[in-house]
């Protein structure tokens, strides 16, 4: 039989809450305990980024982050490994894959991650597919190597529209770097997508495919065959994006003169008839013959259009600075105002620009008084270009325009002379 004391001492011994006195503790409290003074005693491992107070620190730091700043460049390999945990919040993870974009060919080694997203499936308001393609567009051409997968992304209907619309756009930004661009655009223009189920949808699903081969620019021309094709489109929205894709693809769309030529003429929007003059303009001297023809038109619109599009030549030749010049001489205001505006932005015959200006500011129309003074205002010409002397009894005659010369002048810090 074992004494009071030894009894006591062997409880001791097994049952630490004894050695005081105490009640008996639980053995599992008793090693949970001990865990607790493990820990305390270990010293702390760095935070893991799925903590919350990381997260917290992440969204001051990206405040700070942009283009060329150190900091964000460092911190790009824990950015991709935090947009590529499902457990970082759908906010921050968001605003890292964008932050990532935004970084440009620095961030180019969060592609793969990148690719990885778009196939990511959505959960509720958070499409993981749409951040990327956005992040994709803003990296521009390092993003070639995604091409694939926002391929097979786009041909995928039930992928949500944002996804589909951002991805658009970085096959845009991503244009020429991949052979595969231009091909995938010209199928989703020519195919209708059957997941835009509505007209209105089909129209803004082949705006946004017209609108990535404006960003292709130049490396678009092997497209022309199908845009030519969509400026029959009853839509004059669409007609005039399909010409602004014209204009950005320039020279190489020689082949479409004469159908940007009949838009200009005959369309009934003038929204797309001013699209026309400047994808003639966009075509140059050497390639956009009708333009000149067009300065000769009997119908004032077409004169002051082909004005529009001369101005946008890069390089004026003999003939179509002749043609221009002839046009500052119109007898219709508006035509003389589009030419002097082309003359402006060629660098010709200043002096003959600004003379034709301020006789437009005598004009009946206001609105073409208006758009004189301002023009001359861009200008800032001198006291000694702008020749008042000349021209004072005829604004003395015009109150209106009197008033209108007066504040140009003002706004130019010149004097307006005696009365």
């Amino acid at each position: 039989m074992f004494s009071f004391v030894r009894a006591a001492a062997l409880c001791g011994l097994l049952l630490p809450g004894c050695r005081d006195g105490g009640a008996v503790e639980d053995p599992v409290s008793v090693a949970s305990g001990r865990d607790r003074t493990a820990a305390e005693s270990t010293p702390p491992l760095e935070t893991p980024p799925h903590r919350d107070e990381s997260y917290a620190r992440w969204i001051e730091r990206l405040k700070n982050f942009g283009p060329g700043v150190p900091e964000a460049e460092a911190a790009i390999p824990e950015m991709i490994a935090l947009a590529a945990s499902t457990e970082t919040p759908p906010t921050l993870r968001r605003q890292i894959v964008l932050m990532l974009g935004r970084l440009g060919a620095p961030a180019s080694t969060a592609v793969p991650m990148l690719r990885g997203l778009l196939s990511e499936p959505a959960l509720g308001d958070d499409v993981p597919a749409a951040w990327s393609a956005k992040a994709l567009a803003l990296l521009g051409p390092p993003a070639r190597e995604a091409v694939p997968e926002l391929g097979t992304l786009l041909r995928d209907e039930t992928t949500p529209r944002e996804a589909r619309r951002n991805a658009l756009e970085a096959l845009g930004r991503i244009g020429g770097e991949h052979p595969d661009t231009l091909p995938l655009l010209i199928g989703f223009l020519e195919a209708p997508s059957t997941s835009e189920s509505t007209q209105q949808q089909q129209l803004e699903w082949q705006l946004a495919v017209v609108d990535a081969l404006t960003l292709i620019g130049p490396n678009a021309a092997g497209a022309m065959p199908v845009l030519i094709r969509r400026l029959e489109h009853p839509q004059e929205l669409l007609r005039a994006r399909v010409l602004a894709a014209l204009a950005a693809i320039g020279p190489s769309a020689s082949f479409a003169e004469h159908a940007i030529a009949e838009r200009l003429v005959f369309d009934a929007d003038p929204d797309v008839r001013r699209q026309a003059a400047l994808a003639l303009g966009a075509l140059g001297p050497t390639e956009s013959h009708l333009l000149l023809t067009l300065s000769e038109d009997s119908e004032t619109e077409v004169r002051r259009l082909s004005a529009l599009g001369l101005g946008r030549f890069r390089r004026l030749d003999e003939e179509s600075r002749g043609a221009l010049l002839n046009l500052s001489r119109d007898d219709e205001p508006g035509v003389r105002l589009e030419a002097a505006r082309a003359l402006a932005a060629q660098k010709l015959d200043r002096p003959r620009a600004i003379a034709t200006l301020l006789e437009l500011m005598l004009a009946e129309d206001r609105t073409v008084r208006v758009d004189a003074a301002r023009l001359l205002e861009e200008w800032k010409p001198t006291a000694a270009e702008l020749d008042l002397d000349a021209r004072r009894e005829d604004f003395q005659r015009q109150p209106e325009s009197q008033r209108l010369l007066e504040r140009m002048l003002r706004n130019l810090g010149l004097s307006a002379g005696p009365p």
